[in-house]
């Protein structure tokens, strides 16, 4: 079975090296439990 699962989420400018880090943590986790590709935007 396919799908894809995604979220948005309002983060201030201010805060974008907070949430690349968070961003690169999450993915090893997600990772974990069987995602293939993650893919992070910003803008």
């Amino acid at each position: 079975m396919s799908y894809i699962d995604g979220f948005v989420a309002a983060v201030p400018t201010a805060n974008k090296e907070k949430y690349i880090e968070h961003a690169k943590l999450s993915s090893v986790v997600f990772k974990d439990h069987g995602a293939l590709k993650i893919t992070e935007a910003w803008g």
